[in-house]
Parts: structure tokens; sequence; C-alpha cells
């Protein structure tokens, strides 16, 4: 096999894309029962963490507390608290899971959280911002879990991108963030109801195959197609002439070094 395809793929798929201390009866994250895998490239399952901290109050009523251990519960009894942080994650990014550590010592009381992901208008196409949730759950207004995770798998496909069409009817600039609320019952404590942050599990995706081919001799059958029209619309190749990409040529370590120096964006500090 030839050492031109080899990398093709390899860097295709680089470019597509300390555990803290946990209080006895407080459930383990479901990421701790997985390798650690935050690596910056490849296609690999990644864990981010969204704190507490990162979540800002939709309403200036609702200021946040901190109580022990991270947690976070509104300050207003008898009421509801509406937090937000956006999912800052790479284009192309695809969300798999989302689990929040959560709180509820409550009866009358619950925490829950949503995915969605807001669009703006498009000019000229759709004058109307656009919404859409990718899923939504609490612990129950007549639950008290104690310390407990509560998660989502979005039902649809939820691949991140600065700008998308939910609806079909034009492209806007776009974001993808996590809504909290919280609710107290009358006589609850402070911190009956509170939550920790979420843990995200996402991946980086390659893009998809264009229709049409790039290069004469890279056709939309050929068993690399996908990985080197990804390259060239990512500019780390233009082939090597005009029209062609030479996918069966051996790659020379000039070559190589420029493929990796552009796909990986090197500097260093002057």
């Amino acid at each position: 096999m030839k050492k031109q395809i080899l990398t093709t793929t390899l860097l295709a798929t680089l470019t597509a894309a300390g555990a803290g201390s946990v209080q006895a009866d407080e459930p383990a994250m479901a990421q701790s029962s997985t390798p650690e895998s935050n690596q910056s490239f490849g296609l690999n399952d990644i864990w981010t963490s969204i704190g507490a901290p990162q979540f800002m109050p939709s309403a200036l009523t609702f200021v946040p507390r901190r109580s022990a251990h991270g947690y976070v519960y509104s300050a207003s009894q008898n009421d509801r608290g509406f937090y937000w942080a956006q999912l800052n994650l790479p284009n192309g990014a695809e969300v798999k899971y989302i689990e929040m550590a959560v709180y509820d010592n409550d009866p009358n009381g619950w925490v829950g959280f949503a995915v969605n992901g807001v669009q703006a208008y498009a000019p000229l196409v759709d004058p109307t911002p656009e919404t859409k949730n990718f899923g939504d759950i609490s612990t129950g207004s007549a639950a008290t879990p104690g310390y407990t995770t509560i998660s989502i798998t979005p039902a649809d496909p939820m691949v991140i991108h600065e700008s998308t069409d939910f609806d079909g009817d034009g492209r806007g600039m776009a974001y993808f963030f996590i809504d909290v609320a919280t609710v107290r019952g009358a006589l609850a404590k402070d911190d009956d109801i509170r939550f920790f942050g979420a843990a995200v599990r996402w991946a980086r995706t390659l893009s998809p195959a264009p229709a049409t081919a790039s290069f004469d001799d890279v056709p939309t059958d050929y068993w690399a197609f996908q990985h080197i029209e990804a390259l060239a619309k990512s500019g780390i190749t233009s082939g090597c002439d005009a029209s062609n990409f030479c996918p069966e040529d051996t790659l020379t370590r000039a070559q190589m070094a420029v493929f990796l120096a552009k796909a990986l964006g090197l500097h260093w500090a002057w």
C-alpha cells in the first residue's frame, strides 16, 4: 500500500476533527469508568466538562450560590432558577451523550436540563431565529434521589456548526447550549436543590464526501475519496498538479512536513 494513501488517510483522521475528589455518597460520573481520551486530534470519543461556574443565570433575580464540593443552588426559595452555558466544541464535533451531576433532596422540587441549538435569522432567506431541542430530562417533582446523575442522548444527530440550518429554509449563524432549571419548594433548605455541572461526550467527524470529485485521478468511488477531499477542502493539499492528486505516489519527507505543519497548525513563540 502506498505511503501517500496511508498518510492522506491518517491526516484526514487527525484533522477531522484529572479527576477530582468525590464525596463518599456522590455517584461517580459515567466518564470515570472509561479511559482518559481527551486527545487534541482524532476521531475517538472525548469528554469535556462544563463546571457549574460556567453556567450563567438566565435572569438576574436568580443569582447562583456555591455550596460545598462545588455544587450551585439558586438564592430564591419557592421559586425557579434558570441557567445556561454554551457548548464550546469545534466545528464538526458530534455530541453523543451529556450527563449532569445534581443533588435533589426536595420532594416538592426538581432539577433538570435541556440541550438546545439556536440559529440566528438568515438575511434575505429566513427573518425568524430558530431553535432546536435535542433532549431534556429532570429528577422529577416527587423524587428525592440525593446525589445522582441525569443524562441525555440526543434524539437527532447533533453536530456542532457555527452556521447551520435547522428547518431547511436557509443557513444562519448558530450555537448550541445547555439549559439548567432548578425548582425549590417552599420548605426546602438552601442547598436541597443544586447542580455541579455537565460532562459531554463527543467525537470529531469527517466532512461528508462531496458529490463531485476535485481531482481527475480520485473519482467518487475511490476508497480514500472522502479523506482526500477533506484534506483538499481544508487547504492542507492542492494535489500534485492543477488537476490531479497522484494518490499512488510515494510521499517525501518534505511533503510530509508540509502536510503535518498545515494540518496541525504548528507554530512557536517568537
